[in-house]
């Protein structure tokens, strides 16, 4: 029965320690965004040079959904057939580069872009993801992860604190001789 006990233990010390090392991750990036757009004032929240995007559009030729999650590099300099974000009367667009230049690009639409609107190159597209993240990083998220956190700890050094109690053993200080 004991090893039972000690094999379950040991399985919730596991699942506690990821369920920690995801919520940490998201508390990390929640704070991260927060600090880019809060404190730096960045007009869209970056880590590290790059951001992402949630589609609100399909935009069949590029390959991109609707709820779609754009990861992005905000480097300005773009090469032939990459997809770019630029701005144009403050809304968003994604187009493909035909060809580009050291000061604009040109896109698919034959529209000259330059280097001072874009807002970065799409590296990765990844479907259906957009409204996971929208909930995953935002203030009501960072709130829960503290406080589970906070919860999945406790329930660890409780579970911690149990095995090292059982493990104990003490001296029989009968059995001992005086000196």
């Amino acid at each position: 029965m004991k090893k039972v006990f000690n094999f379950i233990t040991g399985i919730s010390k596991i699942i506690l320690s990821i369920i920690n090392i995801f919520l940490i991750v998201i508390i990390v990036l929640n704070i991260l965004l927060l600090l880019s757009e809060k404190v730096l004032k960045n007009t869209y929240p970056t880590i590290l040079d790059y951001t992402y995007f949630i589609s609100r559009e399909n935009i069949s030729n590029l390959n991109i959904e609707e709820g779609s999650l754009l990861l992005v590099d905000t480097r300005t300099s773009s090469d032939p057939s990459d997809i770019i974000v630029y701005k144009e009367n403050n809304e968003l667009k994604y187009a493909k580069v035909l060809e580009s230049d050291n000061y604009s690009a040109t896109t698919s639409s034959n529209k000259k872009i330059d280097n001072e609107n874009i807002i970065g190159i799409v590296i990765l597209n990844i479907k259906n993801l957009g409204s996971l993240v929208n909930k995953i990083l935002s203030i009501n998220s960072l709130i829960i992860s503290i406080i589970i956190l906070i919860i999945t700890s406790v329930i660890q050094s409780l579970l911690n604190k149990k095995r090292h109690k059982d493990n104990q053993v003490k001296p029989n200080f009968d059995q001992m001789q005086n000196i």
